[in-house]
């Protein structure tokens, strides 16, 4: 059970580091100015250098998810 409220731990804190950047409500039609788009150009940065994209393959272990949040949190 302990290791269940260490994952909603987890889950809590990517959507928390994540918010930081949400801008508005709106899906679609949203216009960012210089350093909004700078922010979100960083975000991605970060999330190619720990190991978040597209082009690799999806690693279903915890402990991988995991070191991947911790590293993408404790570089800001």
């Amino acid at each position: 059970m302990e290791e269940d409220n260490n994952k909603d731990d987890t889950f809590w804190e990517l959507f928390e580091y994540l918010d930081q950047f949400k801008y508005s409500e709106e899906l679609f039609d949203v216009s960012l100015n210089d350093e909004q788009r700078a922010n979100f150009i960083f975000l991605g940065e970060k999330l190619r250098s720990n190991g978040w994209s597209f082009e690799k393959g999806v690693d279903l272990k915890w402990d991988v998810f995991e070191s991947k949040v911790k590293g993408l949190i404790a570089e800001s």
